[in-house]
């Protein structure tokens, strides 16, 4: 009887302990959030550059996919475009209304897909990888863009990038989620939706400048900023935190 009174309080003094230790662990997480909220927005990014560093990186990738969804349409208005990918009709070249709505269409279903798909893909080899992956969709997508001179292949290539769009829009979105500074979540959560505005204001800026362009290039142009924005993605990729 006595063993088993002396093994009963030794179980509720080892509850009690672990008790204790939650709870002091509890008061600790508590404070230190306490005290990274009373840091204020400048203080935080001398504390924590590094993190806010990569939240920028992930805003620049928001504003990668955000391009690529505005070019699309940005680049049917061209009048070399409707030339090369259209047909004459009462003296002026028209694109197809099934053909411009594939172009638009067919990325937003791939990424809807690839959001559902990279979500689960990156609990099992991570976010890193997936953004590795995205890009280099990216690349072969608009490479394929790029060098399309007939609607099918053009086509093939939007429907491949939004594979990219998708990935991109959920993992780095909850990758900022994860990694910014209390303090600066408010900055970080609006720096995102900026991201969303720059790609297409840049889309419309390079279409305005380059569109009367009488030649390919008025609207190949826009394919190459593409390669421009996944590139420094991609190079500053190898040096990203998990």
């Amino acid at each position: 009887m006595a063993t088993h009174n002396n093994g009963f309080e030794a179980e509720k003094v080892d509850s009690h302990t672990k008790h204790v230790e939650l709870s002091a662990d509890s008061a600790l997480a508590q404070a230190a959030d306490f005290e990274d909220h009373e840091l204020g927005i400048w203080k935080s990014f001398v504390r924590y550059p590094w993190a806010s560093a990569w939240c920028v990186y992930a805003c620049w990738t928001i504003i990668l996919l955000s391009f690529d969804v505005q070019a699309a349409g940005a680049v049917v208005g061209i009048p070399e475009f409707r030339k090369d990918f259209g047909y004459e009709f009462e003296g002026n070249y028209v694109l197809p209304a099934v053909w411009q709505s594939s172009f638009s269409g067919a990325p937003v279903a791939t990424a809807v897909i690839s959001s559902i798909a990279s979500a689960e893909l990156a609990d099992f080899i991570g976010r890193k990888k997936v953004l590795a992956l995205a890009l280099l969709i990216s690349f072969v997508a608009v490479a394929i863009e790029f060098i399309a001179t007939t609607n099918a292949v053009f086509f093939a290539g939007k429907l491949l990038n939004g594979f990219m769009v998708g990935a991109v829009g959920t993992i780095m979105v909850s990758y900022i989620g994860e990694i910014t500074p209390l303090a600066l979540r408010g900055i970080f959560t609006c720096g995102v939706g900026v991201a969303y505005g720059i790609g297409p204001l840049v889309a419309f800026i390079v279409t305005n400048y380059t569109g009367t362009v009488q030649s390919r290039w008025a609207y190949r142009t826009v394919f190459c900023c593409q390669f421009g924005f996944a590139g420094v993605a991609a190079i500053l990729w190898p040096f990203m935190p998990e």
